[in-house]
């Protein structure tokens, strides 16, 4: 069976991983789960993907086929973890933030979800000890996806589209449960915005019902919008009443 480059443990990186260790992988840690039936999959990888997180969603895509295909049950849950929070505030690499967009990429994947872990890291450990939050943000998509409880809010607000409203844009998500509010209570942060010179600036974000508008009085007209766009973006506010934070974004993927 070919295995998709890249679908090892943490360990293996797509930018040094062997065709023998990823069989190696498959072979030794997931071939000998086939006899077992299976409710869904839990997958939490991908900082070892950072240093090339260009196609990382589909990497992901050929790994769900490819296990549905092995344990020939149809296509069961696959619920992912987005990586946490890293790095110190203000570092101005964006490698984990672009491979946070892949992996919001991948819920283009029928029956999956995706749990964020945004705000549950630490800036100097690169596996956070809050385990029991990012547990319990697992369990309510299980919950949903797995179990047939649809009502359920299970997860954070998801962008899906943006509107150009005079010098201003206007951010649509899915996923606001009880409302759209800000985290600490205080005015949204974590959002910035670009013109055509493609150079992004902090921006003034404000909740209009399930909406976020965004502007700059010096950006004009406004081109895109990114949200919690860092390594370690810490002070990023954007909830659901239920409490889950909204996942990074950029719209310049939706163009």
């Amino acid at each position: 069976m070919e295995v998709p480059r890249g679908c090892g443990n943490g360990g293996v990186g797509t930018a040094d991983v062997l065709p023998l260790h990823a069989a190696g992988n498959f072979n030794g840690m997931i071939a000998p789960l086939r006899r077992f039936h299976i409710a869904g999959v839990l997958w939490y990888q991908g900082e070892s993907n950072t240093g090339r997180p260009a196609g990382y969603a589909e990497l992901f895509r050929d790994m769900v086929r490819d296990w549905r295909e092995a344990w020939g049950i149809g296509e069961f849950p696959v619920i992912a973890v987005q990586l946490a929070n890293f790095g110190p505030e203000g570092d101005p690499y964006t490698d984990w933030a672009e491979l946070r967009e892949e992996q919001r990429k991948g819920l283009a994947v029928p029956c999956t979800a995706l749990a964020t872990a945004i705000d549950l890291g630490e800036y100097n450990d690169l596996h956070p000890q809050d385990k029991k939050s990012l547990g319990q943000r697992l369990a309510l998509c299980a919950r949903r996806l797995a179990y047939g409880e649809t009502e359920l809010v299970a997860s954070g607000p998801i962008f899906v589209r943006m509107e150009r409203q005079g010098d201003a844009l206007r951010l649509h998500f899915t996923e606001v449960g009880g409302g759209l509010t800000p985290r600490d209570g205080n005015a949204l942060q974590g959002f910035s915005v670009c013109g055509p010179d493609g150079a992004f600036v902090p921006a003034q974000a404000v909740i209009d019902g399930d909406t976020v508008v965004v502007r700059h009085e010096q950006v004009k007209p406004p081109i895109h919008v990114r949200y919690a766009w860092s390594n370690n973006p810490a002070k990023a506010s954007l909830v659901n009443r239920e409490g889950l934070p909204a996942f990074p974004f950029t719209t310049e993927t939706e163009a």
